[in-house]
């Protein structure tokens, strides 16, 4: 008979006031959000934290040229999908309260789908409520999303991998919708 037992177990045999104590609590470790990820190869799923940092950095670099005309585009808001998503956890280490992080995240977020031409599925190109701003209210989006861009590059990327997958599959769709409009007009 094995030694081991399952912390299930531990918490079911342990004293009535223990049962909840952190000890006893499952927890999952941050490095492996989105590990189950089809994209991320079995090697970095044994790896360690900074092995699948790495390879994040490596991806988001790697998104642009794969996306065609939309590389630059697709890899800014790869980046402001993961950040939106670390946001909504209400993450310690901000540089500003997260209301404020979350509403410069957006109006950069939707001002760079506007100015690097990110592709519409409606085919109306996106606009941006920014760009409407005074300079001085640009400026200072800007420098709060920064400084939230970094604090989510200082917490390890989290969320990037599941953003990067569904900015793959919203512009694959975008292409497809393209190449059957131009083989119809072909066709035509």
């Amino acid at each position: 008979m094995s030694n081991r037992r399952s912390l299930r177990s531990i918490r079911r045999e342990a004293p009535e006031v223990d049962r909840n104590s952190r000890a006893l609590t499952p927890s999952r470790p941050l490095h492996t959000i989105g590990m189950n990820s089809g994209h991320v190869k079995a090697e970095f799923r044994a790896r360690t934290p900074e092995a699948l940092e790495a390879w994040c950095r490596n991806t988001a670099a790697g998104l642009g040229p794969h996306m065609t005309n939309y590389g630059a585009a697709a890899v800014a808001i790869s980046k402001w999908g993961a950040v939106t998503v670390w946001l909504m956890w209400s993450p310690d280490g901000l540089t500003n309260p997260v209301p404020v992080a979350i509403t410069a995240a957006q109006l950069c977020e939707q001002d760079d789908r506007a100015r690097l031409g990110y592709p519409s599925l409606s085919r109306n190109p996106f606009s941006s409520i920014l760009a409407r701003m005074s300079p001085e209210i640009q400026r200072e989006a800007r420098t709060l999303a920064a400084a939230t861009m970094l604090d989510w590059e200082r917490a390890g990327q989290p969320h990037l991998v599941p953003a990067i997958e569904r900015t793959q599959k919203y512009i694959h769709a975008v292409m497809f919708r393209e190449s059957n409009a131009a083989m119809q007009e072909n066709a035509a």
